[in-house]
């Protein structure tokens, strides 16, 4: 990237592009992490299924399942596919426990399922995870092709070995894989309606319940993760270009200095990020300077939410208007409709309840531990923060892929 030999610029630049890259692995990373988790559970409960069930339910149960899953939640869960999770679970019964789940992802399966016992498998999943395998480079290996071959192989394509595992898991958020992931967070049934389904047998009904519960929880809580992290990265960005504004107190240079940074980040890693998006970040923590109130707001609300609370002058209004989003699931919209109502100046026990919940963010209780191990000593001090349990589970953060900064840290 050109910087025009200007150093704090420059320097300015490279914090950037690391906060960018580290946010992709991450998202990349636990994405992948939790996906292949649910693939076992999903495995491990069809597996229970046939253990408690006095007769072999047969393939019909299966089928249906899997017609039933496939409509609702994509092409992840056909019936073949619930087929391999359900051996995948079996070969592999502590494979949560393991360090090699970050490495895994839906392709490696088939080729990990071919292997007899459990020597040969713990063999072929350090090699992927040391070597950064694909899946079609795992079933060659597999079949008899060395590590240096498929070395070669990938330096005659102009390829490298993957920076980490992020670099060979992008594929689910770009096509094809995107078709298969998208769906998991643009569903919205719950699985209540099933006992009133009279094509359903009750067992059939309770399993589809039970696995159609085992997939809501698992997209809420990395809806939750994803959404989180993306407003933590818009926190970083911020923080980052503040230290440049502190550095650069004329605002005419700022203001050009910005705007260059953003021209070439978007030249760098894509459109979805801009000098109008580096300005809110910047704004988002020239607002909320304090991190336990920021993290208060940036679990309950979504990028977008946030932008739109950008003109508010006081925190306590920030905290309340992401409450009442967080607590009501409003769009964006809606809640700049209730900004423009003035609900918060309307509602006089609005402010003295969130001053009381700034108070408890940034006087945590301390705790101080003492450990005693042979002759020495050890002291940690453990800070007890609250980020406000008032608010169970946000239903403001909604489907990921609308949040137009999810290409940008996904797709480069």
């Amino acid at each position: 990237m050109a910087w025009n030999g200007n150093t704090l610029i420059e320097n300015t630049g490279r914090e950037l592009e690391e906060i960018i890259e580290r946010h992709h692995s991450f998202l990349l990373r636990v994405a992948a992490f939790e996906l292949i988790g649910l693939f076992w559970n999903i495995g491990n409960e069809l597996n229970n299924f046939i253990l408690q069930q006095k007769e072999d339910p047969g393939n019909h149960t299966f089928s249906i399942a899997g017609r039933y899953l496939q409509k609702h939640f994509g092409g992840y869960f056909a019936e073949d596919n619930l087929t391999m999770m359900k051996e995948f679970s079996k070969a592999l019964p502590y494979f949560l426990e393991g360090s090699h789940r970050e490495a895994i992802v839906l392709e490696h399966i088939p080729t990990l399922l071919q292997l007899s016992t459990d020597q040969e498998r713990s063999f072929y999943l350090t090699k992927l995870l040391e070597y950064g395998l694909t899946g079609k480079e795992l079933h060659n290996f597999v079949d008899g092709q060395s590590i240096e071959q498929i070395i070669e192989k990938r330096v005659s394509a102009k390829q490298s070995r993957p920076r980490d595992v992020a670099d060979f898991i992008s594929n689910l958020f770009e096509e094809p894989d995107r078709l298969l992931f998208c769906p998991l967070f643009v569903a919205r049934t719950t699985g209540n309606h099933l006992s009133s389904d009279t094509s359903l047998t009750d067992i059939n009904a309770a399993l589809l319940k039970t696995l159609t519960d085992q997939i809501i929880s698992f997209r809420d809580k990395l809806s939750k993760r994803i959404n989180y992290d993306i407003n933590r990265f818009c926190m970083e960005i911020g923080i980052c270009l503040h230290q440049l504004s502190d550095m650069q107190p004329d605002s005419k240079n700022w203001e050009k200095m910005a705007g260059q940074l953003g021209n070439s980040i978007k030249s760098r890693f894509g459109k979805n990020i801009d000098a109008e998006q580096l300005r809110d970040m910047f704004l988002f923590v020239d607002r909320i300077p304090d991190r336990p109130i920021a993290t208060r707001i940036g679990k309950l609300i979504t990028w977008q939410h946030i932008r739109v609370l950008l003109p508010l002058n006081t925190v306590e209004e920030w905290l309340y208007y992401a409450r009442i989003a967080a607590a009501q699931g409003l769009d964006s919209e809606s809640l700049k409709s209730k900004i423009d109502q003035y609900e918060f100046a309307k509602n006089p026990a609005a402010k003295i309840l969130e001053e009381e919940l700034i108070s408890k963010l940034l006087n945590p209780q301390v705790e101080t531990q003492v450990e005693v191990t042979g002759n020495a000593i050890s002291q940690a001090t453990i800070y007890h923060t609250s980020f406000g349990d008032d608010v169970k589970m946000s239903r403001a953060i909604g489907n990921i892929f609308e949040n137009p900064l999810i290409d940008f840290l996904t797709r480069f």
